[in-house]
């Protein structure tokens, strides 16, 4: 894991390409020499992909004091990416949607729902559970009728 924390902190640049950072930062390519990324945008991009709770808590881990070029997010990413004990941290904050210190299965529900509304693939989330759902529902009322049927049977 360290390793891979490694490499990724040293080759960020080469994982998050300037056209990543003119679709982050919301605007055309052509653009990318006076490209600044503003918190606002940032918090807009990590919204549509996460929803608007995660947003919030990633925009925390960058400065924003002023707007950042590509530069100056690359390197912020790697120096957080780095440091392991920080990218724990984060990933606990943001996987703990109501704040209480604690993972718990709403938690993580909310995190796959959250990421599967950014997401288009037929395998969803939300598509399988309510796969399971209907599949339940379907068993439940064969059961019921089965057993309602027979219990009227028996009276008759």
């Amino acid at each position: 894991m360290d390793d891979l924390l490694s490499t990724i902190s040293k080759n960020f640049r080469a994982l998050v390409t300037k056209e990543h950072f003119c679709q982050i930062c919301q605007e055309k390519i052509d653009n990318i020499g006076n490209l600044k990324l503003t918190k606002n945008k940032y918090r807009s991009f990590l919204s549509a992909k996460f929803g608007n709770s995660m947003a919030d808590k990633l925009c925390l881990t960058l400065d924003f004091t002023q707007a950042v070029d590509y530069a100056t997010f690359c390197k912020q990413v790697e120096q957080l990416v780095g440091e392991r004990s920080l990218l724990l941290q984060l990933a606990f904050d943001v996987f703990d949607s109501n704040n209480d210190g604690r993972l718990s299965e709403l938690d993580l529900f909310k995190a796959l729902f959250n990421y599967d509304k950014s997401t288009k693939d037929k395998n969803s989330f939300v598509e399988v559970l309510l796969d399971d759902f209907n599949r339940i529902t379907k068993i439940f009322k064969s059961n019921w009728s089965t057993k309602l049927t027979k219990l009227l049977a028996d009276n008759n």
